[in-house]
C-alpha cells in the first residue's frame, strides 16, 4: 500500500474515545486499538491478538491494560503482553505499538518507526479552535468509500465550488489568479483572491456596517499526512484583512485503505461567536456540502476509477489543476524516500 509511515495521522476526536471501552481504526492500512488508560490518557497497540487474531477492540480494558475477550490475554500500552492464562510470557506473544498524542481535541497516531515519533511534526492545522467558543466552531466525522487523495485535490482545487457548492458562493474562482508555493516543511499553499466583487453573504453578518466592494481571499494549506485547513476571509476593498471576517475549515483526510478514508473535519470563524442561531445554520450548510455534494461526487470518482490512481488514467488536465498535481508529486517524492531509507535500513 502507498501510505507514508513515518508521519502522525488523525486518528479520530478525543471526546469519541470513552473511558470504558476501547475503539478500533484502521490507518493506513494498520489495524489499531485506542483505548483510556485510568488517567485519561489515550494509548494505542495493534488491534490483533497474536493468539487467534481477535481483535482487542473488542477487548475489555483491565487497569492501564486492554485485555482480549477471546481467551484472555492482555496487553500493556507498549505492546507487551502481562497477562497469558496458558503459559509464560513469551515475546512472541507482544504486539506493535504506536505513538499516541493529543492535540486541540484530536487523537493522533504514529504509524512508523516509534523512536522518532516528534510530536512537534503534527501540523497545526487546528490552531483557529484553541479558546473557540463552542457556537463559533463545528466538529465532525465521514467515513468515505475513497482514497484520500482525491479529496486533497478536491480540496486543493476551490474553483469547483462555483458549480458543485453553489450555497457557498464561490462563484467566479475559477477565474482569479492562483498562487501557489511549497511551505518549507514539506507542505504546500495555495492562494487565490478576488481583487474587488460582491461580499460573500456568510460575511455579511461579521460587516454589517461595510459598504462597497470587497476583497476575498481563499488559502489552503495541504501537509502530506491529508491534513488540509482553508482560510477564507473578506474585507471592504483597499482595508487590511485584520478589518475583515475570517472563517477556517480544517478537512483532515486520513486514509484507511488506499479506497476509503477518514474524513474529519473542523470549522471556526472569527465573527458573532456567540450566536448559536447562526451555527447551526452553518452547520447545516457544511453538511449539505460535504455529504451530499463532495462525498458522491468523489466516491463516484472512485467507482470510476475502481483500483486504479488518477494519474494513471490520463486525465485531461487544466491549469485549476497546477497545486493538486504539485501535491501528488511532493507525496509519490517522500514515498520514494521512505522506500530508498528502508532498503538501505535493510541493507
Amino acid at each position: 500500500m502507498n501510505f507514508l509511515r513515518n508521519t502522525w495521522y488523525a486518528a479520530l476526536w478525543d471526546r469519541d474515545v470513552p473511558a470504558d471501552r476501547p475503539v478500533g481504526r484502521v490507518i493506513a492500512g494498520e489495524r489499531i486499538a485506542f483505548w483510556r488508560k485510568r488517567d485519561g490518557t489515550v494509548v494505542a497497540i495493534a488491534d490483533s491478538c497474536p493468539h487467534r487474531r481477535a481483535p482487542l477492540s473488542l477487548g475489555a480494558i483491565e487497569g492501564d491494560g486492554l485485555m482480549c475477550r477471546y481467551h484472555g490475554l492482555a496487553f500493556a500500552e507498549n505492546g507487551r503482553c502481562i497477562a497469558n492464562p496458558y503459559g509464560p510470557l513469551l515475546d512472541g506473544l507482544n504486539v506493535a505499538h504506536f505513538p499516541v498524542a493529543l492535540r486541540d481535541g484530536m487523537i493522533w497516531a504514529w504509524t512508523g518507526e516509534p523512536e522518532r515519533a516528534d510530536p512537534a511534526l503534527i501540523p497545526d492545522v487546528l490552531a483557529f479552535t484553541r479558546g473557540i467558543a463552542d457556537t463559533a466552531c463545528i466538529w465532525g466525522y465521514i467515513h468515505a468509500r475513497a482514497g484520500h487523495k482525491l479529496f486533497e485535490d478536491n480540496i486543493l482545487d476551490p474553483g469547483h465550488g462555483e458549480f458543485l457548492h453553489p450555497v457557498l458562493g464561490s462563484a467566479g474562482m475559477t477565474k482569479h489568479k492562483r498562487l501557489v508555493e511549497e511551505t518549507g516543511n514539506g507542505g504546500l499553499k495555495l492562494t487565490i483572491l478576488q481583487p474587488a466583487g460582491d461580499m460573500p453573504d456568510f460575511f455579511r453578518p461579521g460587516l454589517p456596517d461595510m459598504e462597497g466592494l470587497a476583497e476575498t481571499w481563499i488559502e489552503s494549506i495541504w501537509n502530506p499526512n491529508g491534513a488540509m485547513v482553508i482560510r477564507v476571509g473578506a474585507t471592504p476593498a483597499g482595508r487590511p484583512r485584520e478589518e475583515g471576517a475570517d472563517s477556517w475549515t480544517a478537512h483532515i483526510f486520513t486514509p484507511e485503505t488506499e479506497t476509503t478514508t477518514h474524513y474529519l473535519y473542523a470549522s471556526g470563524r472569527s465573527f458573532i461567536p456567540d450566536d448559536a442561531a447562526f451555527n447551526e445554520a452553518v452547520r447545516e450548510v457544511l453538511r449539505v456540502a460535504f455529504t451530499e455534494e463532495d462525498l458522491p461526487m468523489i466516491e463516484g470518482q472512485q467507482a470510476v476509477l475502481g483500483d486504479q490512481d488518477l494519474m494513471e488514467t490520463t486525465p485531461q488536465l487544466f491549469s485549476v489543476d497546477r497545486a493538486s498535481v504539485m501535491a501528488r508529486r511532493m507525496f509519490d517524492r517522500m514515498l520514494e524516500e521512505e522506500a530508498q531509507e528502508r532498503l538501505l535500513s535493510a541493507a
